[in-house]
């Protein structure tokens, strides 16, 4: 399993589509980041703010439309599409090493993107503060916070994968399987289930709490809300510390549902991604 794990992550570190495609966002990041500074005609104190909020922002919306997607696509579908889907299992690999290996190799390459994005962002910040001969560095609170959107994005990109993942590995297609994890993790299939919710007798029970997109957009709700804090916290030590002790006191009245609830979907989704691949013919495609 682990020479697949090795054998997985070189694939997807070395495929030249994927390094263009982060090398592109980079460069437009770098690029709308430097402009907006050399614009901004104002307390140069405050850039740090607008540049904690073009990113943050940034990453959250783009994140889920265009980063979050392109994990699942990199890991799961891309061998889908190259047709290797049948290569894995002939070489000796079982199929719930397969599953595994998948959520290692998922953690593996997020975590190496985002401290990819996390040199560029702060390559960036070094260029604004030199176009502008210094600008004060970001606050505790507001590089907590930068790290909450990225612990955020890589349990969306986790459980949506998993779920999304059930059906896909019965499908063996990969423009069916990603225009299902939109479906998904984009809320639409929660939708539906809303809609099918209320019909008679079935309206008796509330299933809305316990939907995936539900649970995950009231963690989002709850990180929207810090990020206001952590942006108004300013650039001194004494604000930075004080929004991060407001932000710590809005995390903490979260109560574990949500979390239990999304780590429930991950769990049953990986043993229902188990259970349809053992019974699955692996296609040629």
């Amino acid at each position: 399993m682990f020479n697949y794990i090795r054998a997985d992550l070189y694939r997807i570190l070395h495929k030249r589509s994927n390094l263009v495609y982060w090398i592109v966002l980079a460069a437009l990041f770098v690029i709308i980041a430097v402009l907006s500074a050399t614009s901004y005609q104002g307390n140069l104190t405050e850039l740090t703010v607008i540049y904690y909020e073009l990113a943050g922002s940034g990453l959250l919306v783009a994140g889920m439309l265009l980063v979050c997607p392109q994990f699942y696509y990199a890991v799961y579908l891309d061998e889908l599409s190259n047709k290797n889907f049948i290569r894995i299992f002939s070489s000796g690999l079982r199929k719930s090493e397969y599953i595994l290996a998948k959520i290692m190799v998922s953690v593996i390459y997020m975590l190496t993107v985002f401290v990819f994005l996390t040199i560029i962002y702060m390559l960036t910040f070094l260029i604004i503060m030199l176009f502008n001969h210094g600008v004060p560095f970001l606050s505790f609170a507001q590089i907590t916070q930068l790290l909450a959107v990225v612990g955020y994005l890589m349990l969306f990109t986790l459980a949506f994968s998993a779920l999304t993942n059930v059906i896909s590995l019965k499908l063996q297609n990969s423009n069916i399987s990603l225009s299902l994890f939109f479906i998904t993790s984009l809320g639409l299939a929660s939708s539906l289930v809303g809609l099918v919710n209320r019909l008679p007798l079935i309206n008796r029970i509330d299933l809305d709490p316990y939907l995936l997109s539900t649970n995950m957009d009231t963690l989002l709700a709850r990180l929207t809300e810090t990020m206001s804090i952590a942006g108004k916290s300013g650039n001194s030590s004494k604000g930075g510390f004080a929004a991060a002790f407001s932000i710590s006191q809005g995390i903490g009245t979260i109560n574990a549902k949500p979390f239990i609830i999304i780590g429930s979907y991950l769990i049953v989704s990986t043993l229902l991604s188990f259970l349809v691949l053992q019974h699955s013919d692996i296609k040629e495609n």
